[in-house]
């Protein structure tokens, strides 16, 4: 790396003291990743798709003059975002917008049936893993309108941008985690899920029609991401939906011993082989088929440890999974 200029533009790399950028190591390990699958797939030159990644199509169109663009390009990870603004931020690092609904059922009456705590903390997880699929699904099919120069116009526009995949990854899928400092994420990582994708070309909406259309993203091909439902690895149906089952493989995350202390990385790894000790619902268990990889230690993890994010001294930074 010390031999690539755009590494340590980057800030990959350490000083001459050995001293890191002060960046989170969250972020040098998302940053890294990409830098290092990039240059691979320059380097090595294959017909076939990248193992890592998806074929992404981004369309530009202006609402003014209907001028359209379109690129296709393979993306090695998705960024997840948090929710537009600090109120919807603190309500995702708090359990979600579905803790809100919560919050404002529980201030009605009920009756005298009260759940146990063991429902009520599986009801939370599958609720935590199902605000987490809904983050998964805005990375790969989104819809944004950003101000920028049109041709056609000659001059500036709010431009509708659409980015979706338009093909289910050929071997994994990696999704970078937007990283808050001093923030527990109370999300829970599914162990699987479905991943359904539309790979009909009739889907895409013609210049016209997506100047017009809202920016909800409704004229976008459905990228659907679905709780496990135990069906076949792969599968492409009819009516051009092609459905791919993704487990979750690794996890990336930066640890520190005290809120303000210093950063290490860490990964979780499942052991190869290993049946999912998942129940079908998506939900993780306690029990193992898990390593921990710190430095030279290496040792067996418990599942609900890998796929908990609400510790505030880990910070997650990459969640792979696998088809």
């Amino acid at each position: 790396l010390a031999a690539r200029p755009d590494a340590a533009a980057l800030a990959l790399l350490e000083d001459a003291d050995g001293n890191a950028a002060a960046t989170p190591c969250a972020v040098l390990a998302q940053r890294l990743l990409r830098f290092l699958l990039e240059q691979a797939s320059s380097e090595i030159r294959s017909s076939a798709p990248p193992p890592i990644g998806f074929t992404q199509r981004t369309r530009s169109a202006c609402p003014a003059c209907g001028a359209a663009a379109e690129r296709t390009a393979h993306v090695f990870a998705a960024d997840l975002e948090p929710p537009q603004g600090a109120a919807q931020l603190a309500a995702l690092l708090a359990g979600g917008a579905a803790s809100l609904r919560r919050a404002d059922a529980s201030s009605s009456p009920i009756n005298s049936s009260r759940p146990s705590q063991q429902q009520q903390s599986s009801s939370r997880q599958q609720q935590q893993q199902a605000d987490f699929l809904a983050l998964v699904a805005r990375a790969l099919a989104r819809s944004d309108t950003t101000r920028a120069w049109c041709a056609g116009c000659r001059s500036f526009q709010l431009l509708r941008t659409d980015k979706r995949m338009t093909q289910p990854p050929a071997g994994f899928l990696a999704l970078n985690f937007p990283v808050v400092l001093d923030a527990a994420w109370q999300l829970s990582l599914p162990t699987e899920f479905d991943l359904c994708v539309s790979t009909s070309s009739s889907s895409s909406p013609d210049s016209a029609a997506a100047a017009a259309a809202p920016a909800s993203g409704d004229c976008c091909p459905p990228v659907r991401v679905l709780p496990t439902s135990g069906g076949a690895e792969s599968e492409s149906t009819s009516d051009g939906q092609s459905v791919c089952h993704m487990r979750l493989v690794a996890v990336v995350s930066s640890i520190r011993d005290t809120p303000k202390g210093a950063e290490h990385l860490v990964v979780h790894v499942r052991e190869p082989h290993q049946p999912s000790t998942d129940d079908g619902s998506g939900s993780g268990s306690d029990g193992g088929g898990w390593l921990l990889l710190n430095d030279f230690l290496v040792q067996p993890a418990a599942e609900a440890s890998v796929v908990s994010l609400g510790d505030w001294w880990r910070t997650p930074s990459i969640a792979l999974y696998s088809t």
